[in-house]
């Protein structure tokens, strides 16, 4: 997660996905995570290239983007996140 910008201390990661699951299903969904892209967005981004950015992280094409999914990411970016 450092290298995505964020403090690498699991209370804090772990507080952030919460804050971002809106609906407290325990995942973020589409719409959770448009909200967080829009919030860092350009006027270059659109919808259509957050979608593709969302579908990196959702590879099981589930529509949510779960801890499993962050936890691949964040290996394939260098960062481990422990349970």
């Amino acid at each position: 997660m450092t290298s995505l910008g964020f403090e690498s201390k699991n209370g804090a990661i772990f507080q952030m996905l919460a804050d971002l699951d809106a609906d407290g299903s325990g995942a973020i969904d589409f719409g959770e995570w448009v909200d967080l892209m829009t919030k860092k967005a350009t006027d270059k981004d659109t919808r259509k290239n957050i979608s593709k950015i969302f579908a990196l992280y959702d590879d099981e094409r589930t529509g949510f983007i779960s801890i499993k999914n962050l936890r691949r990411v964040s290996q394939e970016l260098g960062e481990n996140i422990s349970e």
